[in-house]
């Protein structure tokens, strides 16, 4: 029978060293963030609808006969600036708290 000594025993590890979490939920929050862009452009891109009486009469043609008011030329302007100001701002913080829990999760994390 032979007989082993351990010279230098094993460490246990500090952390552990895949997969990194913060980088998946950077990553993650910026291809949402592109994702969602690229959707948005995609789609005001590729639109193929009719948005004026003109463009109707210029691609089709055909005369019209009635159209129906967008809903600012009945309300006012002010209305609709308001609720765009309410979209904004509630984007804007919605970005923020997300932006806050990852750096909070990232930091204690570390």
């Amino acid at each position: 029978g032979e007989h082993f000594r351990v010279i230098d025993p094993a460490n246990l590890p500090r952390g552990a060293q895949s997969p990194d979490k913060t980088a998946l939920a950077m990553g993650g929050a910026a291809l949402s963030v592109i994702a969602a862009l690229g959707l948005v452009f995609g789609l005001y891109m590729f639109d193929t609808s009719f948005k004026q009486p003109d463009e109707l009469v210029r691609e089709l043609g055909l005369p019209v006969a009635v159209t129906i008011p967008q809903l600012d030329e009945l309300t006012g302007r002010w209305a609709w600036r308001a609720g765009l100001l309410r979209a904004a701002v509630g984007a804007g913080l919605t970005l923020l708290i997300g932006a806050s829990a990852i750096w909070l999760y990232a930091a204690h994390r570390l």
